[in-house]
């Protein structure tokens, strides 16, 4: 199903009538077969990547397998640009919003090795993560607003009710002291310039296999 019922607003969940048809991947709840809510969305998604999405392009979420149709950004040239002045999107400054950033920092909070471990639920740059493999993170600030990005970071659920994704940040401080003393601003300027910097990856990927003659 595609049509009425396929997309969420205001966090609403198909009716129970077509709810049977919305499967995926059951290791992640309803976030693994569910659309995500489009309450907001202008304010979530780059305008560059909504025309991708109204093109059928930038498929994120390819455990949903309720797929949403291209309609075409010829048939949609408006909707990208006023779904963005609906929601108030593009508000502030990036380099300010991030100032402070630093890749490695953002490369060690994405490790599992002494960081927040986000490459064990999410894939990076087409790289498996190392358990239930959410959506790919690797083009995180090609797609996502920075004002977006950052409250998300700081409060998943208020955007997201119902995620798996952890609140990682109480007051303004995280328990990883050693990077910027758990600074949340910080870290979250470091987590963006390594995801639109960084080339290293994270901390905590097993070794290749080797090759071995016989």
């Amino acid at each position: 199903p595609a049509g009425a019922g396929a997309v969420r607003l205001a966090g609403g969940d198909p009716d129970a009538g077509r709810e049977p048809y919305f499967t995926g991947n059951p290791d992640m709840g309803n976030e693994g077969r569910f659309a995500p809510s489009l309450s907001g969305v202008g304010r979530k998604l780059t305008p560059a990547w909504l025309k991708k999405v109204m093109n059928g392009e930038g498929d994120m979420r390819p455990y949903i397998r309720t797929r949403m149709p291209a309609f075409g950004i010829q048939n949609l040239k408006r909707l990208p640009d006023d779904l963005l002045a609906a929601d108030g999107g593009i508000q502030g400054n990036t380099d300010a919003i991030f100032a402070g950033g630093d890749a490695e920092a953002g490369r060690k909070l994405l490790s599992t090795q002494g960081g927040l471990s986000c490459i064990t639920c999410h894939r990076l740059r087409g790289h498996a993560s190392l358990g239930m493999d959410a959506m790919d993170i690797g083009n995180a600030t090609e797609r996502l607003q920075p004002e977006w990005f950052k409250f998300h970071m700081l409060n998943p659920a208020s955007l997201r009710p119902g995620t798996m994704m952890p609140s990682f940040y109480e007051d303004g401080k995280n328990s990883l002291k050693d990077i910027f003393d758990g600074d949340a601003d910080r870290q979250i300027a470091s987590m963006w310039v390594y995801l639109r910097d960084g080339k290293k990856e994270p901390d905590g990927y097993p070794p290749a296999l080797s090759t071995y003659e016989l």
